[in-house]
């Protein structure tokens, strides 16, 4: 049982981590959907994200009239998970397929746009890369122990692009405040250019923020 009421949002400037945009994720040979991860350098915006959705969560919970016996979790499920080293993530996730209101079946494509709005095909999106997620977020209930709120991918946009299994200029030790050969300013170099995907123009506008607000 779900609320058909949806809170929308943009989060945060964060680091990407296992990203299913191009590709549904998949368990046991079974597909899940799509999907990704975001992680807050400041563990004070993780708390303020953290907070805002159960804020949200506890406003929401007035549209639903649970049956005598039913009630919500003391520590719902919202999102959040902890990495093998630590790191907290909150997960965004949707179904790669969804339904016309004249049943027709279409397949999904995410939104992906890089910094100035321009839409980008992002199949190669590796962990590291900076972005902000577009989402939706709606309180969901199963049962006493199952419920909370459940956060829906909406789009995502990419500031700092880093393919998978690939690694920037600091990861590899790098500085970037060198004196010398500027590709962005020196144009005779081999660009990493694709061509425009006209599937990602699906008609959504997509609300990211300049800043980083929530």
């Amino acid at each position: 049982m779900a609320n058909k009421n949806y809170i929308n949002g943009v989060t945060p400037k964060g680091k990407a981590f296992y990203s299913y945009l191009r590709k549904p994720e998949t368990y046991e040979g079974k597909e899940l959907g799509y999907s990704i991860q975001i992680a807050f350098d400041n563990p004070k915006e993780t708390e303020a994200f953290k907070n805002k959705i159960l804020d949200e969560f506890e406003k929401a919970k007035s549209d639903f009239d649970l049956k005598p016996g039913k009630k919500w979790s003391k520590e719902p499920t919202i999102g959040m998970h902890t990495l093998a080293d630590g790191t907290i993530t909150f997960k965004f996730k949707c179904k790669c397929t969804y339904k016309t209101k004249a049943g027709e079946t279409v397949k999904r494509t995410i939104p992906v746009v890089d910094a100035k709005g321009h839409p980008i095909k992002a199949n190669t999106l590796g962990n590291g890369s900076i972005i902000r997620i577009s989402y939706s977020m709606t309180p969901y209930w199963m049962s006493n122990m199952i419920n909370g709120m459940s956060l829906y991918l909406r789009g995502v946009q990419v500031l700092k692009y880093i393919p998978y299994g690939g690694n920037d200029a600091t990861s590899l030790g790098f500085s970037t405040d060198e004196e010398g050969y500027d590709s962005t300013v020196d144009t005779d170099y081999d660009a990493d250019v694709e061509d425009k995907d006209e599937s990602l123009h699906d008609g959504d506008d997509v609300p990211f923020y300049v800043g980083d607000e929530f």
